[in-house]
């Protein structure tokens, strides 16, 4: 059988696209990564939904990901509370913990900025969250870097989900497994994509 064979086509097939949509991520310009986010956070400050929300889930970004320090700084202007995801070591996964304005951060695990107190949040507790991806498709499919770390967050969790990207990282199909969790909308820095089943 070859390394791609039936029952590992779709692992074959999420590598090959992780290492396509890393090297698109890379070549961006620190110039385009800050004006196609300011177009996909307005997006995501305008929708009713966020409007709604008392609170909201969030990740901290890094470097060439959709930045969301604006999405963060509208939900405490307007009284909502925000959590983001923190690793346990004690779990071996991630968890939402609170994050206030003037919280101190720290590297975590794969150098992600997490909140240095730690003050637990339950997944109840969040009524939108803005997930992150290596890529999506049109209906809501999501390609994490692999860990399936966020999708041990989003499969506890009942609320809206919104996959925020650049608009390159949205392709016509994902391959998904049964244990992938999909997100209920897309917002690039062009335009909205809503989740069909």
């Amino acid at each position: 059988m070859s390394v791609c064979g039936c029952h590992l086509l779709t692992h074959c097939e999420k590598r090959m696209l992780r290492r396509a949509m890393l090297e698109m991520r890379r070549s961006m310009d620190p110039a385009q990564v800050e004006v196609a986010s300011r177009r996909v956070q307005a997006a995501v400050l305008a929708h009713p939904e966020f409007l709604r929300a008392r609170s909201v889930a969030c990740y901290l970004a890094m470097k060439r990901e959709v930045q969301t320090g604006e999405i963060l700084a509208a939900c405490w202007r307007q009284g909502k509370r925000v959590c983001v995801p923190a690793f346990n070591g004690e779990t071996n996964r991630y968890e939402l913990v609170w994050y206030a304005r003037g919280d101190e951060t720290t590297p975590g695990r794969l150098h992600i900025p997490e909140p240095k107190v730690r003050r637990k949040a339950g997944a109840m507790d969040v009524d939108l969250h803005v997930v992150p991806a290596l890529a999506y498709d049109r209906s809501g499919g999501r390609l994490g870097h692999g860990h399936g770390y966020y999708d041990s967050i989003l499969g506890n969790w009942s609320g809206l989900k919104v996959g925020v990207a650049f608009d390159f990282q949205v392709l016509d199909k994902i391959p998904m497994g049964s244990q992938d969790i999909p997100v209920d909308l897309v917002v690039t820095e062009i335009t909205t994509y809503a989740a069909q089943p």
